[in-house]
């Protein structure tokens, strides 16, 4: 977007947009994104991941993350090869009759005994932070453009 559009844009409100209506903006469109690429890149299951994808404002800082799940970090950093991963998920699957892991998530290896199993990195949330880097430099830049004049 345009700085002098994203300026006019923010020229209509009658009243001085305070920072933290900045923060929520900046908030909204991250989530937003991060939950798009968690759908593009088919890290669901059952939506529990990207439902935990949220924003806080406190003060004059923001909060974007996934709370509330812990395995978000297997997804984004992918997991080392391990035997006992490969037997749980084995287990599993014959036991509770789950349905395989799409392909490409799990790379298996070795065989009988040694057999290993890893999850695979997909980065989805430093790599959205980052292609959004620009918007929240405009965002910023407007608001103080705005708001220095007085």
């Amino acid at each position: 977007m345009d700085i002098e559009k994203l300026i006019a844009k923010l020229q209509r409100y009658d009243k001085k947009i305070s920072s933290n209506q900045i923060l929520h903006r900046i908030g909204l469109r991250l989530t937003n994104r991060l939950k798009v690429e968690v759908t593009r890149l088919k890290i669901i299951d059952s939506g529990r991941l990207r439902n935990s994808i949220a924003y806080k404002v406190s003060g004059q800082e923001l909060d974007v993350g996934v709370f509330g799940v812990r395995y978000a970090k297997f997804h984004e950093f992918g997991t080392r090869p391990s035997t006992r991963m490969a037997r749980f998920l084995l287990w599993k699957m014959r036991n509770e009759r789950v349905k395989k892991p799409s392909k490409g998530v799990i790379e298996w290896g070795g065989y009988g005994k040694n057999r290993t199993a890893r999850i695979r990195p997909r980065p989805f949330f430093f790599n959205t932070i980052e292609s959004e880097k620009d918007y929240i430099y405009d965002m910023m830049k407007a608001w103080y453009s705005i708001n220095a004049d007085t």
